[in-house]
């Protein structure tokens, strides 16, 4: 049957409300939403970026943090609690035992060594140095510190993925994968029936694991500048897994999906085929895929290794440009262009990278071996947990290659 505009009227009011009710956005941006005749398509990225402003740099971060102070969140010590651990000795590291309980409580789990509060990873420490080369810390904290040196760290991020922190329990992202067609008709005739679809993306915690490792003198120093060497480090080898995980992560063996993992036909994602040398002409490719499926908006860029980027300096497009080079200043066929050595030598993503979701659930936990094989060298081995889940809004938004020679 036929539907008429009222019908079609109704589904997209419908469709706007369930996607509000479904993610907890008040009836203020809700009913915005459908005054200002907003597609649910469109709707659903308005809450997207709403549920990304309540995760990220605001006060209502709030669903995974302990209600430490200020001067709690300055007095707190990674490395302080990492010897505690180390040494089963807390005496001096009360308040870092304490905050950890707290968020153990606060998320309904244990952990393997300390928690790190959300509190404490979204602090800001502006370490200064001085002419006789001390290190001296500034006294306003702000939000940022941890989470801002992972995102720094992360090309994916770099390039504009779509991060939610703070995130509980499995959460649902709204996304529309049908939409309503609009047909010509005569006078007094009601247009063809179409259906309104809407989708989830679901998330759910993945927990990801990584070593690094301290000297003993070092930890006990205890310094801000210490202090920040550790959490950057921390960060690193955070950003490094979630990198993986985003390009190639499985999607079994407790894995996150990553880009790499969604096979053309299957999920939409597109292919580029660069068996026969990866030149201009397949670098604009990249991007007609991805216009082809009407997805060439938003936060696009191009990701491959650093061998690829070096062979793409010295190569010119043609004739009829000049001798200029394809990758040029972090940039190639007008697009943000960057490398990680997650991406292997044969492979080169392009897409629009907000369409990339990841989600963090808060929180890192930390634990040490004392007795490892640093034992002889007196350093102490730290393993750092983080729960992760990693999906793609959007496959279509993205074109691949994964033959290059």
């Amino acid at each position: 049957p036929k539907k008429s505009y009222t019908e079609l009227e109704r589904m997209r009011v419908q469709g706007i409300r369930n996607l509000c009710k479904q993610n907890n956005i008040g009836r203020d941006l809700e009913n915005k939403m459908i005054d200002d005749a907003l597609s649910v398509d469109e709707a659903s990225t308005v809450i997207l970026n709403e549920l990304k402003t309540r995760s990220y740099g605001t006060q209502t971060y709030s669903a995974r943090d302990i209600g430490m102070s200020q001067s709690e969140v300055k007095r707190y010590s990674i490395a302080r609690a990492i010897v505690a651990l180390a040494t089963n000795d807390w005496t001096k590291a009360g308040l870092e035992r304490e905050a950890s309980r707290a968020f153990a409580q606060r998320t309904g789990r244990d952990p393997l060594g300390f928690f790190v509060p959300s509190d404490v990873l979204l602090q800001t420490r502006t370490v200064q140095k001085t002419g006789t080369g001390a290190y001296t810390i500034a006294t306003e904290t702000m939000a940022g510190n941890f989470i801002d040196m992972l995102r720094n760290r992360a090309q994916v991020m770099n390039l504009g993925a779509t991060v939610l922190n703070g995130l509980v329990g499995d959460v649902a992202i709204p996304r529309q994968s049908g939409t309503v067609t609009a047909n010509w008709v005569a006078e007094s005739t009601a247009p063809n029936a179409s259906d309104l679809t809407l989708g989830q993306i679901l998330l759910s915690p993945n927990t990801v694991a990584a070593l690094t490792s301290y000297s003993r003198k070092m930890l006990l120093q205890s310094t801000p500048g210490i202090e920040q060497i550790i959490t950057a480090d921390l960060a690193n080898v955070v950003a490094i897994a979630i990198d993986l995980a985003a390009l190639s992560g499985t999607g079994a063996d407790n894995q996150p999906r990553g880009i790499l993992y969604h096979t053309n036909g299957q999920d939409g994602i597109g292919e580029v085929t660069c068996s026969g040398g990866l030149t201009w002409a397949k670098v604009v490719e990249f991007e007609s895929t991805v216009a082809g499926q009407n997805a060439d908006m938003g936060s696009l860029g191009y990701l491959t290794s650093p061998t690829v980027r070096g062979a793409l300096k010295s190569t010119f497009r043609n004739s009829t440009y000049g001798e200029v080079p394809i990758w040029e200043a972090d940039a190639m066929n007008g697009y943000k262009a960057l490398v990680t050595k997650n991406c292997t030598d044969a492979q080169m993503i392009f897409g629009n990278w907000a369409d990339l979701i990841i989600g963090e659930w808060g929180g890192i936990d930390i634990a040490t071996d004392p007795y490892g094989s640093n034992f002889g060298k007196g350093d102490v081995s730290v393993r750092v947990l983080a729960d992760v889940d990693v999906a793609l809004r959007h496959p279509e938004s993205f074109a691949i290659a994964t033959d290059i020679p």
